[in-house]
């Protein structure tokens, strides 16, 4: 009978508390903690960040100086203030981690909400199970999640992305662009300046700016692909999908006698050898090419 009523009681938590509750009856986020740190912070300083389990939304603004606010989650009161930000920082970079406890085997970590100067590179910010956002930088961007999404927008130089189970969605982006996901779409609009771009499981959705003058690549795996050009674009075309079909709004000077249906090899509008290279492939899946 005493067992009975344990399991009775329990059943009744957990409707009461609804799905929030693990098999440990903690929620994940129950015991929170804000955390808030200022420190000067030059122009053309590096910035890494390194979080364990959480989302991560950084934005450049006018002042000289890092704003670094968030929140510390955990299942138990112990676990939460067992984590601690270890914050480096000079006047020329600043280097956040998040630590935690070693005796811990999951469910805790902190989200972060950062301000710092436009003009600052962001080396390195991975983190894990959370989305990852960063808009308004002119230094350069490198950024990985894992099981979250990325965001980027309003960028100037090379920018950088990489996920798994999470989507990539770039927008207004000035510099070489490299992104890559597993099992997740990428959509880039508005990019001024070379694009590789790679995914398996997700479609690609991509619109380059008016004066292209750079390549574009973009591979995928069981999805399809749609790219956007500039009309008067001048490009060579390299398209190939194993099984789907292959449309372009283009005139294009093929490449050889043979017309395939998979196969898309030539020029549009002129271009040749010294012009930006369009590359694309995909299995199992359909790829477009409209004009702008």
């Amino acid at each position: 009978m005493r067992n009975l009523s344990v399991v009775t009681v329990l059943a009744g938590t957990l409707a009461l508390t609804g799905c929030n509750i693990e098999i440990d009856g903690f929620n994940n986020e129950r015991f929170q903690q804000d955390f808030r740190f200022s420190y000067a912070l030059k122009p053309g300083s590096t910035f890494t960040l390194e979080n364990m389990n959480g989302s991560v939304d950084i934005a450049g603004w006018d002042r000289e100086e890092i704003e670094i606010t968030g929140t510390k989650f955990a299942r138990t009161e112990a676990l939460r203030d067992a984590i601690k930000i270890d914050v480096q920082h000079s006047e020329t970079s600043a280097n956040i981690r998040t630590v935690g406890p070693t005796e811990s085997n999951g469910g805790l970590g902190a989200r972060y909400v950062i301000r710092l100067p436009r003009r600052v590179t962001l080396d390195r910010v991975t983190t894990s199970n959370g989305k990852i956002h960063a808009s308004d930088i002119e230094g350069g961007v490198k950024v990985k999640s894992t099981n979250g999404a990325v965001e980027l927008s309003k960028l100037k130089g090379t920018t950088e992305a990489e996920t798994s189970n999470g989507s990539v969605e770039v927008n207004a982006i000035e510099g070489a662009v490299h992104l890559h996901t597993t099992n997740g779409h990428i959509t880039a609009d508005g990019v001024k300046g070379s694009l590789d771009v790679s995914s398996s499981n997700g479609s690609i959705t991509v619109a380059m700016t008016e004066g292209m003058q750079a390549g574009l690549q973009a591979k995928t795996s069981n999805a399809s692909i749609t790219v956007r050009l500039p009309a008067t674009a001048a490009a060579r075309l390299r398209v190939s999908t194993s099984n789907g079909q292959i449309t372009s709004a283009f005139n294009t000077d093929r490449e050889g006698d043979r017309e395939e249906r998979h196969h898309l090899d030539g020029n549009i509008n002129g271009g040749g050898s010294g012009s930006p290279l369009v590359d694309l492939s995909t299995s199992n899946g359909s790829i477009k090419i409209e004009k702008l």
